[in-house]
Parts: structure tokens; C-alpha cells; sequence
């Protein structure tokens, strides 16, 4: 029996820049594009405080700086060194590591449907992030087993206070950033939206039985 999870891309894409920060390569041409003026970054002014920077402005200016400012050379050297950002779900399950290449280019839609097929006939259960206990309850299912014998712990996250202060990373992010960042993680995209859609068909989950599995780790825990 198979099963894995994936994350929404642009979730996943602002928490890797907010956990691993920005990298050094883009703060160095953002500071030197500041002080030559350069117009798209007019508002801001250097040396910036990266550490507490926002992350909708950190994604702006990430985004800004492999759309606009970076040469082809640079762009190169940054999708060769910062693979913790894009089309991570495709790479993590075996899509072809010299056909994910720079993001900015066209990928063959053809060879992302033939991959996601083949997923599909592979993993037996792909769980989301996004519905969590949702996910666990369809796990337990599958296996067999009494739901309330299936607990987890929840480590090395900062989910609980951000989303109680600021909500999820999505929440922060214009609607323009968004469908940058679905761009740049297409292949990623549409694996994600495919198994999400597929999911939430197959599994429908009261609120009554997510409220008493939710009690139920309360009480383990």
C-alpha cells in the first residue's frame, strides 16, 4: 500500500522562504538594483531588514528578481542552487530531474498528464496538507483500522500561532503574486489540483466525525 501527501504550491513556496530566508544571490542583486534605481524597486530601500521582512514583500521581490532583474546567466545559477522552492511535489515523486529546468520555460503538457496517470495507477492514497485529519481518517480507513488508533504529533511547525495571528501564507498574497507562484510551480500545480479534486470526491467527511477524532487526540495527548 502506497501513500504520500502534497502541499499547496504557494503555501509550500512562501513557508520554504520564510523557514531557509531569502537566498544570498537575490538579496546581493536586489541591494545593487536598489542603488542604481532601478524603478521596480523604488519603494524600498537598502540595506534591508531581511529578517523581518515581510513574506509578501520577501515573495514579491524574489519573484520580481527571476522575472525582470536577473540575466539568463543568473537565473540559471539560481534554479540550479535553490531547488527548495519550485515544483518540489514532481521532483519529490520522480518527474524527470533535467525536464523540470528553469520554470520560465513552457513544460510539455502532454508529459505532465502522462505523469500524473501514472501516479495515479502507483499511490494508492495521496493525502493534503490542507486537509489534514480529513487525510488520517481516509488513512485509517484504507488500513482498516479504528480511526481513533491512528494519532499524530505535530513538530517543527509554526502553523498554530501564524495561523491564529496572520492566517495561512496564501491569506498574505495578492491575487497576482498567487498566480506567479502558480507559474513558476506549474507542474506542481497540477499534480496538487488534480489529487486535491480527487480527494475531496472520494472522501467526504462530516464535521460531527472530524470533531470527535480532533477530541479524540486531544484526549491521547
Amino acid at each position: 500500500f502506497i501513500v504520500t501527501i502534497t502541499r499547496d504550491p504557494v503555501e509550500r513556496f512562501a513557508s520554504a522562504l520564510s523557514f531557509l530566508g531569502m537566498p544570498k544571490q537575490i538579496m546581493d542583486s536586489f541591494d545593487q538594483a536598489v542603488r542604481m534605481g532601478d524603478p521596480l524597486y523604488a519603494r524600498y530601500r537598502v540595506p534591508m531588514d531581511w529578517k523581518n521582512l515581510r513574506i509578501n514583500y520577501k515573495v514579491e521581490i524574489l519573484l520580481n528578481m527571476l522575472e525582470h532583474t536577473l540575466t539568463i546567466a543568473g537565473r540559471k545559477f539560481f534554479f540550479d542552487h535553490n531547488r527548495m522552492f519550485f515544483n518540489n511535489i514532481a521532483r519529490d515523486l520522480g518527474f524527470p530531474e533535467e525536464k523540470l529546468g528553469n520554470p520560465l520555460e513552457p513544460t510539455d503538457e502532454k508529459e505532465i498528464d502522462d505523469f500524473i496517470r501514472t501516479l495515479d495507477g502507483e499511490i494508492d492514497l495521496v493525502l493534503i496538507q490542507e486537509l489534514f485529519d480529513e487525510g488520517v481518517l481516509a488513512l485509517a480507513d484504507a488500513l482498516h483500522m479504528n480511526q481513533h488508533d491512528v494519532l499524530y504529533i505535530l513538530e517543527n511547525s509554526s502553523s498554530r500561532h501564524r495561523k491564529a495571528t496572520q492566517g495561512t501564507y496564501t491569506a498574505q498574497l495578492s491575487a497576482e503574486i498567487i498566480r506567479k507562484i502558480r507559474q513558476f510551480s506549474r507542474i506542481d500545480c497540477r499534480i496538487y489540483d488534480h489529487f486535491r479534486a480527487k480527494f475531496e470526491a472520494r472522501y467526504q467527511v462530516s464535521d460531527k466525525m472530524l470533531a470527535d477524532y480532533r477530541a479524540s487526540l486531544w484526549r491521547a495527548y
